[in-house]
């Protein structure tokens, strides 16, 4: 498997979310994603660069826990560094509803050593722990698209109607981490 961390690859949000009614990018069949027509509060999910987690808190108006559904070490193609794979779901603590999943793959050569730790230990999500930890942290979205036109083992269980984001974050200043986003449109409205 070919990682966005390890490609030289340019993001699609550098320096704005406006995109003046133009496609945003096309899913994995090729069908557009008219940006425009998403819910307004989808948009600013699909574009953020900061910790989503604080953004659904604030735009739902409660707290997020992160329910992490499996963690596993991934096989690195002949890298030295150590990957794991993680799915999660970000759940509303109140009101138990699940406002996006996300699958992740972490080299954990990257970042701190105690983060590492940490992450594999608590379970926690890892915009809380690099907060928690005060490392730099940014966000590079790569594309949107449809989550029906995923590969199979790719699609979130539970969203039929729904739109994914793929980015990396970075750590002092290399891409550590990729995440796939899927987000329920129904629940955007």
């Amino acid at each position: 498997m070919k990682y966005l961390f390890d490609q030289e690859i340019e993001p699609i949000f550098v320096s704005s979310g406006y995109f003046d009614g133009q496609l945003l990018g096309v899913s994995g069949n090729g069908v557009p994603v008219d940006f425009e027509s998403l819910p307004r509060l989808l948009r600013v999910m699909l574009t953020c660069d900061g910790t989503l987690s604080k953004a659904i808190e604030s735009a739902f108006f409660e707290p997020i826990t992160i329910d992490l559904l499996e963690q596993v070490d991934v096989e690195s193609d002949g890298r030295a560094a150590k990957l794991i794979r993680r799915d999660i779901n970000l759940i509303g603590m109140h009101s138990k509803t699940r406002y996006t999943f996300a699958r992740s793959y972490l080299d954990l050569s990257v970042i701190p050593e105690n983060l590492a730790n940490e992450l594999e230990e608590t379970g926690k999500g890892v915009g809380w722990l690099l907060r928690k930890l005060n490392q730099e942290q940014f966000r590079e979205v790569f594309t949107v698209g449809w989550s029906k036109d995923l590969p199979v083992e790719e699609h979130p269980k539970g969203i039929d109607l729904g739109v994914y984001r793929v980015y990396c974050i970075k750590c002092n200043g290399r891409r550590f981490m990729e995440i796939t986003e899927h987000y329920p449109i129904d629940l955007y409205r």
